[in-house]
């Protein structure tokens, strides 16, 4: 009986691991053009109230938390 339950069980288990006839089809995507960095930096961007730059930085990645240089 013991013997039985294992097989059982080991039969349910190897079926739930098989790939599902049912799986969803993958969505592709494309991916985003780059979006190109401003030539100021994004302190002198809001420092003049450019909003569309500070939002160019923001989308290309730039890091809003580094602290400028006082000499750059």
């Amino acid at each position: 009986m013991k013997h039985l339950l294992l097989t059982t069980i080991t039969a349910v288990l190897m079926a739930g691991c098989g790939e599902s006839q049912q799986s969803s089809p993958v969505l592709e995507t494309k991916p985003e053009p780059p979006v190109s960095v401003p030539v100021i930096s994004i302190h002198e961007a809001a420092k003049r109230g450019n909003i569309q730059e500070v939002k160019q930085h923001i989308a290309a990645g730039t890091d809003v938390m580094v602290v400028r240089s006082l000499f750059g």
